[in-house]
């Protein structure tokens, strides 16, 4: 099941499958070592589009709601 970062309830996990967006776009995610395939989990959101806090690896990061919305993920089955 593929949903965008923004719909992750918190402590969810999953794979990168798309990411939305331009180029600067890209690459600001890939210095956050946010690449396609690579397992991401939501840490935390604040409410009415607030950052969203993320972990990819053993990096921990705040992104904005707007970047969010542009990274697609597809959800770990349980």
């Amino acid at each position: 099941m593929k949903v965008d970062l923004t719909r992750m309830k918190m402590g969810e996990e999953g794979v990168i499958a798309e990411i939305n967006g331009g180029h600067k776009l890209e690459k600001r995610l890939q210095s956050l070592g946010v690449n396609l395939g690579a397992k991401i989990k939501k840490i935390s959101a604040q409410m009415l589009r607030g950052p969203i806090s993320i972990q990819v690896g053993n990096t921990k990061a705040a992104i904005g709601y707007g970047m969010a919305k542009k990274i697609w993920i597809e959800k770990d089955q349980l």
